[in-house]
């Protein structure tokens, strides 16, 4: 700690922030910048030769009793990678808030039905089809252009992110698994080829997308959900269909099926009854 004893806890972090900048994306720098804005600010002008274990857990003891577990860890995983890079040789042990288990609502096919009936023909009904028939992140919804389209299916190259400043930028897939080419009918390729837009398949932003989603919900009385669980939707379909989870995870654009597993292995009550049907069928015929 003696090289650095004269570096305070936020010039430390927007050291490490600076040195990342080339090799993160814009909307995670934007992120980090924002988190060491709002949550770090308590230990911003304490020198890192003065900090200790006890003003740490203070300060994540205090972000704790108004932020979300996952919040609090984010922003210590800042301040520890900080740390780590100026300070190397501080020792410290922190207690964090328990991990809270994620609960998702996604909904089932005739909810899709219902809700495509009501978007068809509207500026929501591309990024609608993209996110719950293929599978897309907003992000990249929002990068696909038409020459994305090929006689394989839809090539996903690049995602639109917004940057600290407010602004579109482009950027390559998250990771290397997300290049991929994503199956689709002949029916949604001649709806993406024939959108007004010359170039873009769709030119409003993911921001937008997400607002204008949610009035949708809202002026239609439908049940509120993320416009993200569109993805969600698209990775329990293929489950139900029994595609192997080595084949979605590629599809979705995931490095492993970590998050097929833990993430997206939801049960709907139409598929859950349809089973419940099917073994007291198995019975009767035993039985019969």
């Amino acid at each position: 700690m003696n090289n650095n004893k004269n570096i305070t806890v936020k010039q430390a972090i927007d050291r490490y922030i600076e040195s990342k900048t080339a090799v993160l994306s814009p909307s995670t720098i934007y992120g980090y910048k924002k988190a060491n804005q709002r949550y770090l600010y308590i230990l911003h002008d304490v020198k890192i030769a003065k900090l200790d274990q006890k003003l740490i857990q203070r300060a994540i003891n205090k972000l704790s009793y108004c932020y979300s577990p996952k919040t609090v860890r984010n922003a210590y995983g800042l301040l520890h990678a900080s740390l780590q890079m100026f300070a190397p040789d501080f020792v410290y042990r922190i207690s964090l808030p328990q991990k809270i288990k994620s609960s998702f609502y996604v909904p089932d096919e005739n909810e899709i039905k219902v809700i495509y009936k009501l978007i068809k023909n509207t500026e929501l009904e591309i990024p609608f089809l993209l996110a719950s028939q293929c599978g897309l992140r907003p992000s990249e919804i929002c990068a696909l252009t038409k020459d994305c389209i090929t006689a394989d299916g839809l090539e996903i190259r690049k995602a639109v992110v917004i940057n600290e400043h407010g602004r579109e930028v482009y950027k390559p897939p998250k990771s290397y698994a997300g290049y991929r080419t994503i199956p689709i009918s002949p029916l949604l390729r001649d709806k993406l080829m024939n959108t007004p837009d010359k170039k873009r398949i769709c030119v409003i932003s993911s921001n937008k997308i997400s607002r204008d989603w949610n009035s949708f919900l809202r002026k239609h009385g439908l049940h509120i959900f993320r416009f993200y669980s569109l993805r969600h939707y698209y990775a329990s379909q293929a489950l139900l269909l029994g595609i192997p989870q080595k084949y979605i995870a590629e599809l979705m654009g995931h490095s492993s099926t970590y998050m097929i597993e833990k993430v997206y292995q939801h049960t709907f009550p139409s598929a859950m009854e349809e089973f419940k049907v099917r073994i007291a069928d198995n019975i009767e015929k035993l039985l019969g």
